[in-house]
Order: C-alpha cells, then structure tokens, then sequence
C-alpha cells in the first residue's frame, strides 16, 4: 500500500475512534445539553404515544364489553381497579424504564402497545406481568414470526413457480416455518413455541416406523401475541400467515364487505348469538369456528415422496368462490332464531344440541370463501 495511502487510512481510523469516543465523553462530562435534551424527547415521546394508546384501548375494550353484553360502567370500574392495583402501578413503572432504556426505536414502540394492554379487563395481573417479563427477550421481529406461526393453517407451504410441500398437519408445517425463521432460538427458548416429536405408525403392539417433528404456540406466546394485538393489527393484515394468502380472483375487502352488509343486522347478530353462548357457560368470550377453502397438491403430479408427505409438488389453487362455512356452536334457541334471513350468497342453517346439557343450537353459515372469510375475521373465528 503507498506511504500516501496508508497515511490517510491512519488519518481517517483516529478520526472515527475520536468522534466514537466522544459519545461517552458527552455522558461523562455530566450529560451535555443537546444529550439531555435527545433523552427527554425520547422519554417524553414514549409516554405520549403511551398514553394515547391506552386511550384507545380502553374505547375498544369499552365496546367489547358492550357488545358482550356488559355496561360502560361495568367496565370503567374493573379498569378503575386495576388501575389502583399496587402490582398495576409497578408493573407500569417497568414498562416505562424499559423504555427509556431502550435504544431502539421500533422497540420502544412495541413496549408501549404492551404496556397500554396493561388495563386489559381480560387478563390477570399475573398474566400481565408474564408477558412482560417473556417480552424483555423478544424483539419486533420475533414477535411478528410468532404471529405467523400462529396463523399458519392447512398443510401446505407454498413455494414459487406453483409448486408447494406437503406435510401430515398444521403443526408439522408450522415446525418447518419455525426451523426456517431468524427468530427460533428466541421463541423456543422463551417457551413461546414447543417442539414435539411425533411417532409415525405403529401402536398396540406395532413398532414405529419413523417419527416427525411438530411445533405449536405455547399459552405463553398467547398471551404475548394477546397482549400486542394492536400492534400486530397495525403490523400485519388478514393475509398474514402460511394458508391465509389472497387467492388470484378474490373478491376485494369492500366487496365482500358489502355483501355482508347486505343483510341489515346479521353480523349483530352473530355477535349477540357469541356472548349469549359464553355468558350462559361462565366464559368471557367464545370463538366461533371457520372451515375455508384450502389449496390442495396435485394427485397425479410429479414429486419427490417423503416419509411424511411430499416435497416440490404442483399446487391447485383452492376457488376463492369456492364453499366455506363459519359456526357458531352452542348459541341460545332465541339468539339463534333471531339471526335474520341473509342475501342468497349465504345459508344459515340452525341445527340442535340436545346433548348439550342445556337449551342450544348450532348456527351454520355457509357462503363463498373470499367472502366468509372476513366475517370470520370480524368474529375472531379459529381457522380449522
């Protein structure tokens, strides 16, 4: 290298560690004026955005509640005990000095989603304090993988060019979506995803033939996703997740919005039919249950076979018209009768349950899939 060269770039090495070592040399020498006043912006900008969020969250859960049957007051004042909790108090102080302690700043807006959840009449303060503690290990993009793992369904993990692997379950793909993902040594350690191994064949008698891994959201990555749901609303959309993509020739949001709409009352309906359900079993909530229409592997296609499905295989595209159907199990007889007669792109169906050990019904709707689906989305239905 020339002597000219070399020069510069021990010139220009000392200039860099002067200006790095100038960073603590501003902390040290008593925390300057413009250091001081980055701080406080951050400090006083976290608690801002903070208090806003926790504005919005008690509207929503206000509502909720309502529609659940509950009053305003009814949930003013479970929020106005929590709130005068000693571990609610310490629990936000956490919250806070995470904050300021945080250099990142899409970090730091995450713990603010978090902590606004911190009034969330839902949860116990044990619960809350919980999430908290798994969330000082988890960055946003762990948490992101991990609601993608929660939303994957079916059994197919689409690949480009129209090809796709086939695996035996939902847990089977989701383990190899996490054996894939940057962030699997976070969300196994922290124990917000558990690993299994499954035998394969045998029983009574019979050995094994071979095993396959699964994976599934533990209760804990739950209730860290429970907690961040506003921030993963704002995050991710209804496409979100391995089997919820758009499908080619679906109907747009607006669209099949408006065909729901079509029928004065009827999502009000099945939401008054969902909090019947639960009031009556002592539940806070129930989930209804949605059946979509999933892509399938070509039968007679070409592919390499697998012990435990197929690798590379050619993917038929499910109908985004095709038949779904979304159910609401164990609703009240009256809550039932009173869903109304919906547009002709539906069939509601009421079936009952004398089994059930009280007076109950299933309501059956079944419908085009780009459409069901984000009625299922509005009810918070589970995917099967």
């Amino acid at each position: 290298m020339p002597i000219v060269e070399t020069a510069l770039t021990v010139i220009g090495v000392a200039e860099t560690l002067h200006k790095a070592k100038g960073l603590y040399k501003r902390i040290d020498e008593g925390r300057t004026e413009a250091f001081v006043t980055v701080w406080r912006d951050v400090c006083e900008g976290w608690t801002v955005e903070t208090s806003a969020r926790l504005d919005d969250f008690i509207v929503q859960t206000r509502k909720r509640l309502v529609e659940l049957g509950g009053t305003v007051e009814e949930h003013d004042r479970k929020v106005n005990d929590i709130v005068d909790q000693q571990e609610t108090q310490v629990l936000a102080a956490i919250y806070q000095n995470g904050a300021h302690r945080e250099a990142i700043a899409e970090r730091r807006k995450m713990l603010s989603f978090a902590a606004a959840a911190i009034v969330d009449p839902t949860l116990t303060i044990e619960e809350k304090a919980s999430a908290e503690r798994v969330l000082r290990s988890l960055d946003p993009c762990d948490v992101l993988e991990l609601h993608k793992l929660a939303r994957a369904v079916g059994k197919i993990e689409r690949l480009p060019n129209g090809r796709a692997n086939g695996y035996t379950s939902t847990d089977e793909l989701r383990h190899a979506l996490l054996s894939a993902s940057t962030s699997y040594d976070a969300l196994v350690s922290t124990g917000c995803v558990r690993e299994k191994i499954v035998p394969e064949g045998g029983g009574w008698g019979g050995a094994a033939s071979g095993a396959y891994d699964v994976a599934h959201v533990t209760d804990r990555g739950r209730l860290v996703l429970h907690v961040l749901a506003k921030y993963l609303d704002e995050k991710h959309d209804a496409f979100t997740g391995m089997g919820r993509e758009e499908i080619p020739g679906s109907r747009s949001e607006i669209e099949a919005q408006k065909l729901i709409a079509g029928t004065p009352g009827f999502k009000a309906s099945l939401r008054a039919a969902l909090a019947a359900s639960a009031k009556l079993d002592g539940h806070d909530e129930r989930r209804p249950r949605f059946e979509p229409s999933l892509p399938t592997l070509a039968p007679d296609a070409p592919h390499q076979q697998r012990r435990n499905g197929v690798r590379e295989a050619i993917l038929t595209e499910a109908d985004p018209s095709g038949l779904a159907q979304l159910v609401i199990g164990a609703a009240p007889p009256e809550s039932a009768h009173a869903v109304p007669k919906p547009s002709p792109e539906f069939l509601v169906t009421l079936e009952d349950l004398p089994q059930y050990g009280r007076p109950a019904m299933n309501i059956r709707i079944k419908g085009p899939f780009d459409v069901l689906r984000w009625l299922a989305d509005d009810l918070d239905a589970h995917w099967s």
